[in-house]
Formats: structure tokens, sequence, C-alpha cells
């Protein structure tokens, strides 16, 4: 029996040592305000040199207005993403300084807009519907540090991924009910075109399918994409 007690009080004491050894930082990262949502970030110390961490993107529209045929087009954007990664620590204190992290992530964004152009001269209203998804694995770097002991700043840079994506763009003319003519339906593609060709690597890779009954241009791409991380994150330790 005073074995056995024994035994268990040294189990205690060895848990309460490992738990007093382990930490906990809830980060919160303002670029994802640009990107449409709320970025919380989470990690967790599961060894002197190692750690969980977790992020998790709330959707919170942001609004744009990028240009559409030389006008100011209405954009609402918001997104939802997730984020996991095993970030290993090269310093001797516990979840600080340099750091890599390789990671898995998913994101989907949503927007959803209106604007006005011509289609052979004609004034015209266009709402605008689309998403983008996207599965991706990368390696961070980065640099993470205290103030005040518990007040913890995660400046993260060097962050290749490549993704698997898949976007989808809807663009329908409203002002009238009648079908496109071929000119209508040729200035409509030409316009949208011009529009996505903006979008940064993909741009110049969608494919384009036109519905003349129902005044709609469909652009949709899906492949492999590149990508980067960047940012910083700031928030508490304990």
């Amino acid at each position: 029996m005073k074995k056995i007690t024994l035994f268990i009080l040294a189990a205690l004491s060895l848990s309460l040592s490992i738990n007093a050894q382990q930490k906990l930082a809830v980060k919160w990262a303002p670029s994802g305000l640009f990107a449409g949502n709320v970025s919380l970030l989470g990690e967790y110390g599961v060894g002197r040199h190692s750690s969980i961490n977790v992020k998790v993107g709330i959707p919170s529209p942001k609004n744009y207005t990028p240009k559409f045929d030389d006008k100011d087009a209405d954009f609402d954007v918001k997104a939802t993403s997730f984020l996991a990664g095993y970030r290993i620590y090269f310093s001797k204190r516990r979840m600080r300084g340099y750091y890599i992290q390789p990671y898995y992530k998913n994101v989907k964004f949503e927007l959803s807009g209106v604007g006005n152009t011509t289609l052979d001269n004609d004034p015209v209203v266009m709402n605008f519907n689309g998403d983008y998804r996207a599965n991706g694995i990368g390696i961070q770097s980065g640099v993470q540090f205290t103030i005040a002991k518990f007040i913890v700043v995660d400046f993260y840079f060097l962050g290749p991924e490549l993704n698997t994506s898949q976007m989808n763009f809807k663009s329908v003319e409203v002002t009238n009910t009648i079908p496109w003519d071929n000119a209508q339906a040729a200035d409509a593609e030409d316009k949208v075109r011009d529009f996505l060709d903006k979008v940064p690597v993909i741009g110049k890779k969608v494919n384009f399918e036109i519905d003349r009954n129902n005044r709609t241009v469909t652009s949709d791409y899906k492949g492999l994409l590149p990508g980067f991380r960047l940012g910083i994150a700031v928030g508490i330790m304990f």
C-alpha cells in the first residue's frame, strides 16, 4: 500500500511539473481584416522547443471598390480559414525566438458585388458573385518574443506554400430581360476578362463560358497555386 501511495504521489508530482512547464498563447492577426475575417490564433507548448498552433478565421465582411470597366464597382468580401501547424523553436527560451513551422491550411473566400458598364454602347448593371477555395501545405519561419513577460509578438515571414485551388466567378447583367446578341455577349466577355486579368497568377488562366439567354458570363479556374504567408500577430501568453 505504501509503495502504491508513493507511486501515485510521484506520478502526480511529475504531472504537475510537466503542466507547470506548459505555455499557452492567444493571439490576433490584424491582417485578416483586409481579407474579410477576424484571425484568432492559439499556441500550446508541447515540449521545451515545440508547440502546436491553430489559427481560425471568422468571417467579417470587408468592402472594396475595384475598377470594372474603369468605373468603381462595389464588392463585399468575406473569408473563412483554418490553419494547423507544428512549430519548432531554435532557442533556449520556451516559445520564444526564431522558429520554423510546417502547416496545413484551408481557406474559403466569398464575394458579391455590383457594377455599372455598357454593352455595345448600352448602359447596364452587372451583378457579381464568386468564391475561391483552397487547401494548402507550407513551411513558415518567424520570430516570437514577449514584452513585459506576458505580451507576445509573433512576426512570421518566409512562408512559401502550395495550394490546390478552385475559383468561380459569375457576372450577370440585370438591367434587361432579353437575351444578348453576339456583340453584347462578346463585349461582356471582354470586360469580365479584363477585370479578372488583374488577379495575380490565375488571371490569365481562367476559363470562360457565355450564356446569352441568361445574360451571364461564368468564369472558373481549378489547379495548383503557389502562395506566401507574411504578417504579425499580437496577444497574451499564459
